[in-house]
């Protein structure tokens, strides 16, 4: 995975479609990559421009699967420091409780780095996740709070934007949101 988001990071580099847009105070991008499709959004942390430093949610889906690799705006610098968390450390992963559509669910996360200096967060919570699961459906149903990843007192919101380039790196798995 980590060769995969620097061969992306280099392609929006090299083809400066992210450098165009950085000047606002979010950005996103799409790309086909072999064997799939990357999403990245990012957005400015407390008003600043993404060029001066951005949180990214990072999508990556494969042709003909329906799991998508979820990098969530979150690290471990959020996680509640007074107890009030559902996330636990689970050999070299952890793992943590998520509530949408009513239900609570338990995902294992990963620590990956993210590969830009201008990154609020060095490392992210990655997960896999079902694209026909209730969990993307909350996080894409554009409803606040419909999706939370309980870490942080009642939990941290995980709302993903209707994008026409999500819509477009799904669709070009053959997947829809």
């Amino acid at each position: 995975m980590r060769v995969i988001a620097t061969a992306i990071a280099g392609f929006f580099a090299l083809t400066g479609v992210a450098i165009a847009q950085e000047t606002q105070d979010w950005t996103s991008n799409f790309a086909r990559i072999k064997g799939g499709a990357v999403y990245d959004f990012k957005v400015g942390v407390d008003g600043t421009r993404v060029s001066e430093e951005f949180v990214l949610t990072h999508v990556v889906c494969t042709d003909g699967s329906k799991t998508l690799h979820v990098m969530l705006p979150y690290g471990l610098e959020d996680n509640a420091p007074d107890g009030k968390t559902t996330l636990r450390k689970v050999g070299g992963t952890y793992q943590a409780v998520f509530q949408a559509a009513g239900a609570k669910i338990r995902r294992t996360l990963e620590l990956k780095p993210v590969n830009d200096p201008k990154a609020h967060y060095k490392r992210q919570f990655m997960m896999k996740i079902d694209a026909d699961g209730p969990l993307w459906k909350a996080m894409t149903s554009g409803k606040h709070d419909a999706a939370l990843l309980l870490i942080n007192g009642p939990g941290l919101s995980l709302g993903i934007e209707s994008d026409a380039k999500l819509d477009a790196a799904l669709k070009s798995c053959g997947l829809s949101r």
